[in-house]
């Protein structure tokens, strides 16, 4: 799970990106495997929400779940589109976006490792605004 701070000038951003590195590895199913694993993002309604089981009533339900698949490997760069729970988070006083981010199992999971201290920054993810 990532917890993001977010400042309140993002509720006027154009477009909110999160980036992060994870090690990408594929599960195997019925004897085969897909090098390109989809990665899935959810908002949670808050940062202490989630239960350790994927129950939709702790995700955000006007945040679609976003999905970008990854290719099997070491230090895979990941951004994803977080505009629209990114805004409404910051117009709320805990300023605080809570993502899960992981793999639902399916012919297309895998195994993610978000990368700690791969940004030029402290952190294991980033925010980036633009206007």
């Amino acid at each position: 799970m990532l917890t993001l701070s977010v400042p309140p000038e993002a509720a006027r951003a154009k477009w909110v990106f999160v980036e992060f590195y994870v090690d990408v590895s594929a599960r195997e199913a019925q004897d085969a495997s897909d090098q390109t694993p989809l990665l899935d993002v959810f908002a949670l309604k808050d940062k202490d929400g989630y239960s350790g089981s994927l129950d939709p009533s702790q995700f955000e339900p006007l945040s679609l779940p976003m999905a970008r698949p990854v290719a099997v490997g070491q230090d895979r760069r990941v951004v994803i589109d977080v505009t629209e729970i990114v805004r409404k988070r910051a117009t709320e006083p805990t300023s605080i976006c809570a993502l899960l981010i992981g793999s639902l199992t399916g012919p297309r999971s895998g195994l993610f490792a978000i990368k700690p201290d791969r940004l030029d920054q402290p952190g294991v993810a980033r925010l980036t605004f633009f206007d």
